[in-house]
């Protein structure tokens, strides 16, 4: 049980625990214990200071999505902050336009299929080594 209570206490998971904990010990009848000593040390821990995980991500300066808003952007629509001039990538494209899209300040853009849906996201650093590579098909080779 203090393994249980030590474990959860630092990286706040619970049912996953449970189910390591419960093939370490091979014995069924402890799962009621081990939950409520899990439950009980993520709810107290929440209380006094952050997880593990989420320390070592602050640490690193990675970004982290928190569980509220701050209040003075509760009225904020996600329209008011995106930009309505989106480049895209589509299928096939010119060496020249990719060439004009990497002078945006953008770090990745969406690309789209024939039928103009998006089917992924293609990194700004991806598309320069594509071109510094010349990864690109030659449509005269294709239309002869």
């Amino acid at each position: 049980m203090g393994c249980a209570a030590m474990l959860a206490g630092f990286t706040r998971q619970t049912y996953s625990l449970a189910v390591i904990m419960l093939e370490t010990t091979q014995q069924i009848n402890f799962f009621i214990p081990i939950m409520l000593t899990i439950l009980t040390s993520v709810s107290v821990g929440k209380i006094f200071n952050s997880s593990i995980y989420e320390r070592a991500l602050r640490a690193k300066n990675l970004p982290l999505l928190r569980n509220h808003v701050p209040k003075s952007q509760t009225e904020t629509t996600a329209f008011q902050i995106m930009s309505t001039l989106v480049l895209t990538v589509e299928g096939i494209v010119s060496v020249e336009y990719l060439v004009d899209i990497l002078q945006k300040p953008y770090s990745q853009y969406p690309v789209l299929n024939s039928a103009g849906h998006i089917v992924g996201m293609m990194p700004k650093n991806f598309l320069i080594v594509l071109i510094e590579n010349h990864h690109w098909v030659n449509l005269k080779l294709l239309t002869s």
